[in-house]
């Protein structure tokens, strides 16, 4: 049986997982969210971290180095064998030992099963952006503006706020947010392009809640408040961009405007 491969379920033994990491954390199996204080806070962050990568699987070393660093290794693996038969418990109490479907091991290795016609935000998310550059490469723009809107519709807010500035979070929380800056921002000018201004606006202004040092994100907002006329909004929007420029300590140069 390959890394990827889990034996499969019965179609009555599958439940319905559903998964958000963006902007919060939230859970829920066959529509229930879990009771989360039946289980310690770290076994909380584990399943959260299981979560973001949801059908992958993680070595037991990754784990350990996340949750445990520094512990003896016996030590280490010990205490995520009890936090992860912690959260065998909790999201399928009516299982057994040996029985657990959802949160399964093979090897050394870990994974958070998603069963079909369960979903997580971060899957949808990274697919969308990896279907939006391929279309984008073959010139089909439709397709590519409807991968973008995906992106931009899936991408709820920073990836999992509640852990903080923990280690093992921040490099994917960056990752996932300049991927959302992408998105929003390839989406704006490509709006502006087809004459679509005021989703070219709203879409820019989304990327500069997300990226607000974003150039290009700037530069579509302020043309497409030219083109609809709106030269008071562009007045604002000018003021803003030399605001930020100047939070960097650069002088705004002169900038020629784009019919």
């Amino acid at each position: 049986m390959s890394e990827q491969e889990v034996a499969p379920l019965p179609t009555g033994a599958v439940p319905e997982l559903h998964i958000r990491c963006f902007g919060g954390f939230t859970l829920t199996v066959d529509g229930r969210e879990p009771e989360w204080t039946a289980v310690r806070p770290k076994a909380r962050a584990l399943l959260r971290l299981l979560s973001v990568r949801a059908g992958q699987w993680l070595h037991r070393d990754r784990l350990v180095d996340a949750f445990w660093p520094g512990l003896a290794v016996p030590a280490a693996v010990h205490n995520l064998q009890v936090t992860v038969s912690s959260l065998r418990g909790l999201l399928e109490p009516e299982r057994g030992r040996g029985e657990a479907h959802m949160v399964v091991r093979q090897g050394l290795s870990y994974r958070l099963r998603l069963p079909r016609g369960g979903s997580c935000d971060v899957i949808e998310f990274e697919r969308a952006v990896r279907d939006a550059r391929a279309a984008r490469r073959l010139g089909r723009w439709q397709e590519a503006a409807d991968a973008l809107c995906a992106a931009r519709d899936g991408y709820t807010g920073p990836l999992l706020p509640e852990e903080g500035a923990s280690d093992w979070v921040v490099g994917e929380r960056e990752r996932l947010g300049q991927e959302a800056a992408w998105a929003t921002d390839t989406l704006a000018e490509l709006r502006l392009r087809q004459g679509r201004l005021g989703d070219a606006v709203e879409t820019a202004e989304r990327c500069l809640a997300i990226d607000p040092f974003r150039d290009s994100a700037w530069d579509t907002l302020i043309r497409a408040h030219d083109r609809s006329g709106q030269s008071a909004a562009a007045a604002r929007a000018r003021a803003r961009y030399a605001d930020m420029l100047a939070s960097l300590g650069i002088d705004p140069e002169p900038r020629r405007d784009s019919a």
